[in-house]
């Protein structure tokens, strides 16, 4: 992400449009496109005194708001570049953390099919139990 201060203008290391970085809620720095457009869904709120820019973050607005918030919305500039996929995470790291999900939980195959135990093997649990 951009060296930018909080709400300044800068460009898009991609694509070279104009985007405004912004602070989030949980302290991150995003890229968003600079003017307001109707079907965005990003507002941006200030928590001083209104005069100290520095203060100013993103906001996403939940369904509920978008219906009674009249503020400029905005969009991630990450929907909007044609490059966003270069900025995302690796292909490798989402493979790596599909096989996470899969291995925590595992599609259900039904009921197991039999497994031929070797007659040594067997022997050797017969001998076992009756040593209990």
């Amino acid at each position: 992400m951009p060296n930018a201060l909080v709400g300044e203008l800068g460009r898009c290391k991609s694509c070279g449009a104009e985007v405004r970085f912004l602070h989030t809620k949980n302290g991150r720095v995003a890229p968003f496109d600079p003017l307001p457009i109707d079907t965005g869904n990003v507002v941006f709120r200030n928590h001083g005194d209104g005069m100290d820019r520095s203060l100013d973050y993103a906001h996403v607005l939940n369904a509920e708001e978008l219906r009674g918030d009249e503020r400029p919305r905005f969009k991630s500039h990450f929907a909007t570049c044609p490059h966003a996929r270069q900025h995302s995470r690796p292909e490798r790291v989402r493979q790596q953390q599909d096989r996470q999900r899969s291995l925590l939980d595992p599609p259900d195959e039904g009921p197991a099919e039999p497994v031929e135990v070797p007659p040594e093997l067997e022997r050797f649990v017969q001998a076992q139990r009756r040593a209990r």
